[in-house]
């Protein structure tokens, strides 16, 4: 079993969007653990096996977490900066 991700906390997706996780589910035909998370931007929500949200990935040239945890909960507009930050040189 995956540890489950902490509810409430942000994240930064490896492609520059940031994320909220809202709670964690369970898949009702395979028991799977699930994490449920929104768009910080739009509030679209996303559910995802927990396992494939704490993986490792390799990518375009990126190895790394798919997301990437923020110690500190940011605000909408401060979201939509971080998006574009990772396009900084």
């Amino acid at each position: 079993m995956t540890e489950p991700t902490r509810q409430f906390s942000t994240y930064r997706h490896y492609q520059g969007g940031v994320y909220l996780v809202l709670t964690q589910g369970v898949h009702t035909e395979t028991g799977e653990d699930l994490t449920v998370y929104a768009c910080a931007l739009s509030g679209k929500v996303f559910c995802r096996p927990t396992a494939m949200f704490h993986e490792v990935i390799t990518e375009n040239g990126y190895q790394g977490p798919r997301f990437i945890p923020f110690a500190q909960t940011y605000t909408k507009a401060q979201c939509k900066s971080l998006r574009y930050d990772d396009t900084a040189n």
